[in-house]
């Protein structure tokens, strides 16, 4: 609840999947290149929710390593923080930005909890379970539907994380 002349104004809130309202993000980075673009939002300290679209591009992986980094920044109490990254309308992710990202999970997998990959293909679930096993990390599932996704981390215990 804020004030502002004179009036008191209470933090926005919309609807969400579900019916269920959310406040504003505590977190929100968007990124856009010539192939591909995210929105990331961090609706609590300890989750970061990551929708992807278009097609990979190494420029974008960068940028996505780029705005976790600021995410962990951003609530440093509060780790290891657990993701949400929807990839089902996302295509095509160049070898090097899988490389990327396996370094990245392989030098900060201490501050990663739980990963809830959501529309993934068979070929993107492959690429992420050797990410995975490169990272020695097996907090990873997959998910059809965003919602099943928020279920499975939301069942994660606090100390779980």
């Amino acid at each position: 609840m804020r004030k502002s002349r004179g009036v008191l104004r209470f933090p926005r809130m919309r609807v969400h999947e579900g019916n269920t309202l959310m406040s504003e993000p505590l977190f929100e980075r968007s990124y856009r290149d010539h192939k591909s673009w995210f929105t990331a939002q961090a609706h609590d300290r300890y989750r970061i929710v990551v929708r992807f679209h278009g097609r990979g591009t190494i420029e974008g992986t960068k940028a996505f390593l780029a705005v976790m980094d600021e995410s962990i920044a951003e609530f440093p109490e509060e780790l290891p923080k657990s993701a949400l990254l929807d990839v089902s309308d996302f295509r095509k992710t160049p070898l090097r930005s899988q490389i990327l990202m396996g370094h990245w999970l392989l030098t900060k997998k201490h501050l990663v909890g739980h990963v809830a990959l959501v529309g993934a293909r068979a070929w993107e679930r492959a690429i992420a379970k050797a990410v995975m096993k490169l990272a020695r990390m097996n907090r990873i599932d997959f998910f059809k539907t965003e919602i099943a996704a928020l279920q499975w981390l939301d069942g994660r215990q606090a100390g779980d994380r």
